[in-house]
């Protein structure tokens, strides 16, 4: 799906669509759960993050390379649901 990531980063950093989660290959060795096509992966975290999925997209993105290793993916998850409720810690 490189159209539908194209896509997602146009609307999400040139037209401010924060609502917008693109998937790209991190995204799916990351966050996929199962057998989930990246299509299902992209739905489900839209839902889970909301009309600021892409903040969260971005927060993933930059600190589970960088985190995984001493923080773990769990903590960054609590940051982006915690940015979602508005209170980014």
């Amino acid at each position: 799906l490189h159209g539908q990531k194209i896509a997602d980063c146009v609307m999400l950093f040139a037209l401010g669509r924060l609502e917008v989660f693109p998937i790209d290959t991190w995204m799916i060795k990351t966050q996929r759960q199962g057998m989930e096509t990246e299509m299902q992966l992209r739905t489900r975290l839209m839902g889970k993050y909301g009309e600021l999925a892409g903040y969260a997209q971005q927060f993933l993105y930059y600190y589970s390379p960088t985190l995984r290793e001493t923080v773990g993916r769990g903590e960054v998850e609590k940051l982006c649901i915690a940015f979602r409720r508005g209170k980014p810690s």
